[in-house]
């Protein structure tokens, strides 16, 4: 916890940056470590495979409908997602906000008939 004169005697910018550093670090080594646990959880997932089918081969062809049905289900959901995720950013964006509410405000003052009063109120 920082005492008060912390923040009186330091720049927002300076926090901002060093907190923004940080995020930074994060943002580049969580993929990897991610990356990791998945490795470690798929190669789990395909020796409890292998030892099951050894054990048993008639559990193979449930396991392979349930991985085929898996891949069909991936390939048709993956493509309107990449649309979404998209779109999220975009909507996001802090210039396609600014320009979305500005067309939204020139819509209103364009059927409140109060356009020429705005420009004389800006000029």
């Amino acid at each position: 916890k920082a005492p008060a004169s912390f923040y009186t005697s330091t720049p927002p910018g300076q926090i901002v940056n060093r907190f923004s550093n940080e995020l930074s670090t994060i943002d580049s080594s969580l993929p990897e470590q991610l990356g990791w646990v998945l490795t470690c959880f798929s190669s789990m997932a395909f020796s409890a495979v292998a030892i099951v089918c050894a054990l048993s081969f008639p559990t193979l062809l449930p396991l392979a409908l349930t991985g085929l049905a898996y891949y069909k289900m991936t390939t048709f959901f993956r493509p309107p997602a990449r649309v979404l995720k998209v779109a999220e950013s975009k909507s996001r964006s802090p210039v396609a906000q600014l320009v979305s509410e500005a067309r939204l405000g020139a819509t209103a003052v364009s059927r409140s008939g109060t356009g020429p009063a705005w420009l004389a109120h800006f000029q």
